[in-house]
């Protein structure tokens, strides 16, 4: 690998901590960026599809999808086994996300600086890696019960988990306090990807090419609107979780598909729920047609 691409596919100069390191084990190990970028795709496909469930309760009749599927990254997992290949797509997407949590396995162990932000980012890494992972095993299920999308979905939907882990934790001393400080940290998880949104900051993880006549200003305006619709959803999701700990209803806090449909009934919740079905198909775009420009970098860049 020459010492450009090298440099790109890093995003580090040579004062960077440990970028001679990370060069030399991109060299060595050149496969892990492609197969990483397949992760990134089928990342995509998933939030695309979470993003069209979405629009379909925001603008469908009474605020419901037509098939009941819910929507969320489990249930983008559902309606890809209804398709006609099902089967094979699935498969094709659980190795996908097992690909990007791999990657984001690889991110979190690469040789970067020792101080709050980079450990707080390898944090979030392993959020995501064992969330990935464990939807990639929800697609392998389908696969195990032959697609069956309704025997997939049967007693387990986001809502009732949500409503389960809820009441859980309320039913201890102190439990409405730490559901409430739950639903402050994500909405300030909500806050900072909008502050990604609006300050660009997964620009980063580009290598600054277009991808055929997509320009790189064009990835990146994919990218902003992606990361407001994404940061509509986790405040909508906060809040939700901190009125249930206020009104010590376990029922009020709900995951995505709830928030949405809770939402759409609200004076304003169906521009809210439009931004984000809108912002999580254009991000679940930005995810497959970026993911040739896709780099890996450590955890501090």
């Amino acid at each position: 690998m020459s010492s450009d691409l090298r440099s790109t596919e890093t995003g580090s100069g040579s004062d960077d901590v440990g970028s001679d390191e990370v060069s030399d084990f991109l060299s060595e190990h050149p496969a892990l960026v492609k197969f990483g970028r397949v992760g990134w795709v089928s990342k995509g496909i998933v939030y695309t599809l979470v993003g069209l469930l979405a629009f379909s309760i925001a603008f469908g009749e009474q605020g419901g999808t037509e098939s009941g599927t819910e929507a969320s990254q489990t249930g983008a997992v559902a309606r890809i086994a209804e398709a006609s290949y099902g089967t094979a797509l699935l498969i094709l997407v659980a190795a996908g996300l097992v690909l990007y949590a791999l990657w984001r396995i690889v991110t979190i162990v690469l040789p970067a600086k020792n101080d709050a932000h980079t450990w707080m980012t390898r944090a979030g890494y392993a959020v995501s890696t064992v969330v990935y992972l464990a939807l990639a095993w929800t697609a392998v299920s389908y696969v195990r019960r032959s697609g069956s999308a309704e025997s997939g979905q049967s007693g387990s939907s986001e809502e009732s988990r949500v409503d389960g882990v809820t009441n859980e934790i309320m039913s201890h001393i102190g439990g409405r306090w730490l559901v409430a400080l739950g639903g402050l940290v994500v909405v300030g998880i909500g806050v900072y990807f909008f502050i990604r949104a609006t300050r660009r900051p997964f620009e980063d993880d580009l290598d600054g090419g277009g991808v055929g006549p997509v320009e790189h200003r064009h990835l990146v305006l994919m990218g902003r609107v992606g990361w407001t619709g994404r940061s509509v959803m986790m405040v909508l999701i906060g809040f939700f979780l901190i009125q249930a700990a206020w009104q010590a209803d376990a029922e009020e806090a709900t995951g995505l598909d709830g928030a949405l449909r809770r939402s759409v009934e609200t004076t304003f919740g169906t521009v809210l729920v439009a931004i984000v079905a809108v912002g999580l198909i254009v991000y679940g775009v930005y995810c497959v047609v970026s993911a040739p420009r896709r780099r890996l970098a450590p955890a501090d860049s």
